[in-house]
């Protein structure tokens, strides 16, 4: 069986497991030529890897000049809500930040994914990032317990270290 976007979704896997190795800037440059020749919302994920590569300055650049595609809730669409939110936090973006939040909290409890192949771990850290950019922090520490007991019991300590870090990080 063949699937329209089986070459997207290798892609996916294959940058998936780079983020996980912490390889931002590798991912990063994969992705910036695939933004304007594929149908996927992929600006979010520029963004991100902006910010996770640090340069920051660049991602307030990008972000100024595209709106991130947060549209219809699709099989894709929790990668780049996911996305979204972390960016936010990292770039303060109040609005984005509360977008992501909207479109992020019905799934609380479930993994950040696209599809199959690209896992970014609980939706409730990246609930915790929008609530902590929009200055809610009572309710950012509770999205970020809940995503590290998730963390914990789906037994994905990668996930589990990076949030932490976050948390460190951003104070939440």
């Amino acid at each position: 069986m063949g699937l329209s976007q089986q070459d997207d979704a290798v892609a996916g896997a294959v940058l998936s497991t780079m983020m996980w190795q912490g390889r931002s800037e590798e991912v990063l440059e994969m992705l910036r030529p695939q933004v304007k020749e594929n149908i996927l919302p992929l600006d979010a994920s520029v963004l991100a890897f902006m910010v996770r590569s640090g340069r920051l300055d660049e991602a307030r650049a990008y972000r100024a000049d595209h709106e991130p595609e947060l549209g219809g809730d699709t099989w894709f669409a929790l990668l780049p809500w996911c996305q979204a939110a972390e960016s936010a936090l990292a770039l303060d973006d109040h609005p984005l930040a509360a977008t992501a939040y909207r479109l992020l909290a019905p799934h609380a409890g479930m993994m950040g994914c696209a599809g199959s192949g690209v896992a970014v771990g609980p939706v409730d850290g990246y609930l915790a990032m929008a609530a902590a950019a929009t200055g809610e922090h009572e309710i950012a520490t509770q999205h970020a317990d809940a995503a590290l007991a998730q963390c914990r019991a789906w037994r994905i300590p990668l996930a589990e270290q990076w949030l932490l870090d976050q948390r460190e990080r951003y104070g939440f």
